[in-house]
C-alpha cells in the first residue's frame, strides 16, 4: 500500500513539473527551451524580457537532466553546482542580419560579467536559474542571440554521477528558434514605444554594428 502510494505521489509530482514546464514552454515565458542530448534539456533567453533599446541586458541559462528517462522532459530536474553537480559555462553574443537561425552573423560580443545563481521558485518546484546581468546594451533594433557552451553533469542521490553532457548551441531570436516541439523563443531588440526619443544619459554604453564594449 505504501508503496502504491509513493508512486502515485512520484508520478503526481512529475505530472506537475510537467505542467509547470510547460508554463515555461508558452512564447511569452521568451526563453528559447531544447534538448541538446544525453538527457540534457537547456532554456535560454535575455535576462529582461522584453529586450529593448538603450536599457542594460543580459542572459539567463536554466539547464535540467531527465533523471528518469521513461518520464521524458516531465521527468526533468535542475542541474545546480551549489548540491554537487558540475555545471561550466559561457556565453558569448551575437548580431544577427535578421530573425532566422542560419543569418548571417554580422559581429559577436563578449558577455563577461559573472554568472550568478538564483532560484526561482514556482510551487511546488524550485528552479536554478544562473543569469549575467548588466551584460549589453544595444543602441537600435536588431535580430540578435547567443552562443553557449559548456559542461552539465547532473549529481545522483547516492553520491555517483549520471553521464556529463558538453554542449555548443546557437540561439536566434523570434524565427531563429529550433524549438518546434513547444515553439518557445525569446525576442528580438526593439525601441521601447513608452521610452522619451531621447534615452537617459545613464544608458550612454551601446553594442554599435560596428563596434561594441
Amino acid at each position: 500500500m505504501k508503496s502504491t502510494m509513493r508512486f502515485a505521489a512520484q508520478a503526481s509530482a512529475y505530472f506537475a513539473f510537467f505542467l509547470v514546464l510547460a508554463a515555461f514552454a508558452f512564447p511569452t515565458q521568451a526563453h528559447e527551451l531544447r534538448y541538446i542530448g544525453d538527457g540534457y534539456w537547456i532554456q535560454v533567453g535575455g535576462h529582461i524580457e522584453p529586450p529593448y533599446t538603450h536599457i542594460k541586458n543580459g542572459i539567463d541559462f536554466f539547464p535540467f537532466h531527465e533523471d528518469d528517462p521513461s518520464l521524458g522532459v516531465d521527468g526533468s530536474l535542475s542541474v545546480d553546482k551549489r548540491t554537487g553537480d558540475k555545471v561550466v559555462l559561457e556565453a558569448k553574443g551575437v548580431v544577427v542580419g535578421y530573425d532566422a537561425y542560419d543569418a548571417p552573423i554580422i559581429k559577436t560580443f563578449d558577455l563577461e560579467k559573472k554568472w550568478q545563481i538564483v532560484d526561482l521558485v514556482q510551487d511546488p518546484f524550485v528552479f536554478t536559474q544562473y543569469f549575467q546581468e548588466n551584460a549589453f546594451v544595444f543602441n537600435k533594433p536588431t535580430a540578435y542571440g547567443f552562443i553557449v557552451e559548456g559542461y552539465l553533469q547532473r549529481k545522483k542521490p547516492d553520491g555517483t554521477f549520471f553521464k556529463g553532457k558538453h554542449f555548443k548551441e546557437k540561439f536566434i531570436c523570434e524565427n531563429g528558434t529550433q524549438d518546434t516541439l513547444y515553439g518557445t523563443r525569446f525576442e528580438c531588440i526593439t525601441d521601447d514605444p513608452n521610452a522619451p526619443i531621447t534615452p537617459p544619459a545613464h544608458h550612454d554604453k551601446h553594442i554599435h554594428l560596428d563596434h561594441h564594449e
